[in-house]
């Protein structure tokens, strides 16, 4: 995540939507890495939470489940709105004003016109936290309903792992054909975005039908050599159409319903097998962790929390200094 912001002034093809202090130097490179990420990585911590939450449910009653949850990430959103936001909110205006986008005045009133007031008031980064625990709150609900037959009976048949696959795929390739923003764009708000919160609800869930299905992860593990080759391809796939959508969408007319069809499927797929490939190398390949990325790890959800306004800043004063 860190990687994929620390791109975005550099982007030959901008994120559209997307809000940041300065504008610099485009580069090919740093364009393809970071849609290559923009593709993957929310899908890959989306089903992580969705595995562990099912793990955690197993041990929890829902809820406690909910309770700790609650501690554990609102208690942090909270942190992040009241103090991470506001500096993200004064870096971005500074950089705005030197920028030339907005008058000096802005630094003061923090009032500012379309589009920009569209794309700067939200949760910024801090959305996942959010989404997160929506997602929990109605893992937990039903949950608990599951005691009632017919809405057992209903689980029990959608998380057969074919109609598994085959009803969260075709949720999150319609989602991508009807708003492609989600994965090609940013979505800016204080409250879920439908179709962001559904998008991203079908990685968590196919987390848990993982927890479910392959709690060992022994099939991801058998899987992995095949399924990171096709992930390679898929994503550089994803990746080529994309930032070609993304040309023509502001250079000529918007690419047709073919394109668009096409590019969500192979978004959903490469943020899928891509996933599934990275969990199995860890667990295939990774015998022990190093003590540094041990520490790193457990600072990680901090630098999560901070690194946006720091990033903004840095990338401020290179192009101001440099």
């Amino acid at each position: 995540v860190v990687l994929l912001h620390a791109g975005v002034p550099y982007l030959r093809h901008p994120m559209p939507g997307l809000v940041w202090p300065v504008r610099d130097g485009a580069s090919g490179i740093v364009d393809a890495i970071f849609w290559g990420i923009e593709v993957m990585i929310m899908p890959l911590f989306l089903v992580i939470a969705g595995f562990l939450m099912w793990k955690s449910a197993s041990r929890l009653s829902p809820g406690k489940l909910i309770r700790s949850r609650a501690k554990r990430l609102l208690i942090p959103l909270g942190f992040g709105i009241l103090v991470v936001l506001p500096i993200d909110l004064y870096f971005w205006t500074m950089g705005l004003v030197a920028d030339g986008l907005v008058e000096p005045i802005k630094l003061k009133s923090l009032k500012f016109d379309p589009p920009i007031s569209d794309q700067i008031w939200g949760l910024s980064h801090l959305w996942f936290l959010l989404y997160v625990f929506l997602y929990i709150v109605v893992a937990a609900t039903l949950l608990r309903l599951a005691s009632v037959d017919r809405l057992r009976r209903v689980i029990g048949f959608v998380a057969q792992p074919l109609v598994t696959v085959v009803v969260l795929t075709s949720i999150a390739v319609a989602t991508l054909v009807i708003a492609p923003q989600v994965v090609w764009g940013f979505q800016h708000a204080f409250l879920p975005v439908p179709s962001k919160w559904i998008y991203s609800g079908v990685f968590f869930a196919a987390g848990c039908g993982l927890a479910l299905q392959d709690g060992e992860l022994k099939w991801v593990s058998h899987m992995t050599p095949r399924m990171m080759v096709l992930a390679a391809v898929l994503l550089v796939a994803s990746v080529i159409l994309g930032t070609w959508s993304l040309g023509q969408s502001v250079s000529g007319p918007h690419p047709n319903t073919a394109a668009t069809f096409l590019l969500a499927v192979l978004t959903v797929s490469a943020a899928s097998t891509t996933t599934i490939g990275l969990i199995g190398v860890s667990v295939r390949y990774v015998r022990r962790v190093p003590i540094p990325v041990r520490y790193v790890a457990s600072a990680s959800f901090w630098i999560y929390l901070i690194h946006h306004p720091l990033l903004g800043l840095i990338h401020f004063d290179l192009k101001m200094l440099w």
